[in-house]
């Protein structure tokens, strides 16, 4: 998959998808508004980026042995894995107090988008 990827890098639509992404995944985990979706984004994305990271001869995870398993798109996807697990945007965010309106109460779906 790396040179098709590759083949995308550049692209100025591209480019502006990946930024407005970054940038919106970025704000709602900040706000703590919709943190399990944009996790659940966020966890697309960077796996897209650790996919596209790999290279024929350089081991499964596209970053050699010598540095390991761990780079920084593998340490984002367990960031926004663990985002998802432990509710995160219930504790300080957004979420906790739309979570306690009677619409999200009422409905598991609208629970489970926001917390």
């Amino acid at each position: 998959l790396n040179s098709w990827f590759a083949g995308m890098a550049g692209n100025a639509t591209i480019d502006s998808l990946v930024m407005l992404g970054e940038v919106l995944i970025g704000l709602a985990l900040i706000l703590g508004l919709l943190t399990r979706l944009a996790a659940l984004f966020g966890i697309i994305e960077n796996g897209l980026f650790w996919i596209a990271s790999y290279k024929a001869g350089a081991g499964p995870w596209g970053v050699g042995w010598a540095n390991g398993p761990l780079e920084l798109n593998a340490a984002l996807v367990a960031m926004y894995i663990f985002f998802i697990l432990a509710g995160a945007g219930l504790t300080l965010g957004l979420d906790m107090y739309i979570h306690k309106m009677e619409p999200v109460k009422s409905k598991k779906w609208l629970r489970a988008i926001f917390g």
